[in-house]
């Protein structure tokens, strides 16, 4: 089940905004985008980071 789906199911529409910027990490792919272990750390560190809050 995707996670739209899930949501829809849920009857929980507001959006996930550190999902959508881990696609967004994921779906960059320029010369000089850093290697996939680093943008798992950044965003991993993004998440610690929010759910301190």
């Amino acid at each position: 089940m995707t996670g739209a789906a899930l949501q829809y199911k849920l009857e929980y529409f507001e959006p996930f905004a550190l999902h959508d910027r881990l696609l967004k990490i994921r779906s960059s792919h320029g010369a000089n985008t850093p290697g996939e272990a680093k943008l798992a750390r950044a965003w991993l560190e993004e998440l610690l980071q929010n759910s301190e809050v």
